[in-house]
């Protein structure tokens, strides 16, 4: 695996070549989203086992915990996929190819990133490689991540809601609306639900996110 470039410090009389300069920040950014993503699903899990707790006491939890990681992940990965999208196509390359199994899914940023999402657990932020790939997970992953179907149909819902400028505290209530029938149905088309308009400086990053024919 490619090996990361030294971080170059202020006060020892060098500066860093435009070359090095730019490998530093994909580096700094793939391991900030690893160690960023790795903190979102801890924090999930953590809201997963309160839910238990709650239940037993016979209490109903302020936001169900699938509920929460649907929204976060959402605002999680549209950062990343309007600010530092190469991230993700940079960290999928060094996935080991039990991650990679399965229908293709180029050019779906989405679904790439919850791919992603879901191997966190055994990524290590050390540089561009990601470490004990194929060690044991530190975090149980539930099903909604580490089933195939349900994380596809996640990231149709995600791309849609991208598509249509949808924020995060609507998500779940936008997809759920709509339904999974009618959107894997109109992903690919350029109609936009009744009542929905691009905004124009995110039109083209919208199209960006859909998957393509």
């Amino acid at each position: 695996m490619t090996q990361p470039a030294k971080l170059v410090t202020k006060g020892n009389g060098t500066r860093p070549t435009p070359a090095l300069a730019k490998a530093n920040k994909a580096i700094a950014a793939e391991r900030k989203f690893i160690r960023d993503g790795q903190r979102l699903l801890r924090e999930w899990l953590k809201r997963v086992g309160e839910k238990k707790r709650v239940n037993d006491k016979r209490q109903i939890p302020i936001e169900d915990p699938d509920d929460w990681m649907r929204r976060t992940t959402y605002l999680y990965l549209k950062r990343v996929i309007e600010k530092t999208p190469r991230v993700i196509t940079r960290l999928l390359k060094d996935l080991d190819g039990k991650h990679k199994r399965g229908p293709s899914i180029a050019r779906q940023p989405f679904k790439q990133g919850l791919l992603l999402m879901h191997a966190l657990p055994a990524m290590k932020p050390v540089g561009r490689a990601i470490a004990n790939a194929n060690s044991p997970p530190k975090l149980a992953m539930p099903k909604l991540l580490s089933d195939r179907q349900r994380r596809a149909d996640l990231g149709d819902a995600m791309a849609y809601a991208y598509k249509h400028g949808v924020t995060s505290k609507y998500f779940n209530a936008f997809w759920r609306y709509v339904g999974m029938t009618r959107i894997k149905s109109r992903l690919h088309c350029d109609e936009l639900e009744p009542g929905f308009s691009h905004p124009k400086s995110k039109a083209t990053k919208a199209k960006r996110a859909l998957p393509k024919r």
